[in-house]
């Protein structure tokens, strides 16, 4: 009988609360939350190329050297889209504190990506040589 009492316990918890709106409702709330999370790592790397540009001389193992990491790790940080690993939280306040900036300064849309120049320099470099060489060809071919 013990046992027969757990099962209508069982059914009666089904009814109240089925197992599957509220699966559906986590699946629902979870891209969105991923998607909020990708956002934030955008706004950090394209604030990071930014502060890399027009500090750093476009040099990201000085920035590196600066905040005490690899020239490495700046690498799979800064990489190609695919690839890159996203800022951390504990990175992007590292990095803050030793450029002088206020907290939260990475996580702040820093410049706007819709102009041209700064929407190449977000690029990965080897996409960014590549570009250049074809506006260099296009310049070479265009009637002055």
């Amino acid at each position: 009988m013990k046992g027969r009492g757990t099962t209508e316990l069982r059914e009666e918890q089904l009814l109240f609360w089925p197992e599957e709106g509220a699966q559906s409702t986590k699946r629902e709330k979870q891209p969105q939350k991923l998607h909020r999370k990708s956002r934030i790592a955008e706004v950090r790397y394209e604030n990071l190329c930014y502060l890399i540009d027009s500090e750093f001389e476009d040099s990201a193992s000085l920035l590196a050297a600066k905040i005490g990491i690899t020239s490495a790790r700046m690498n799979d940080v800064l990489s190609a889209d695919v690839t890159r690993l996203p800022i951390s939280s504990k990175l992007a306040r590292r990095i803050e504190q030793a450029c002088g900036l206020e907290a939260l300064w990475l996580d702040q849309k820093q410049v706007e990506a819709n102009t041209l120049a700064n929407r190449i320099e977000l690029l990965d470099l080897r996409v960014r040589l590549a570009l250049e060489s074809v506006v260099d060809a296009v310049i070479e071919n265009t009637p002055s």
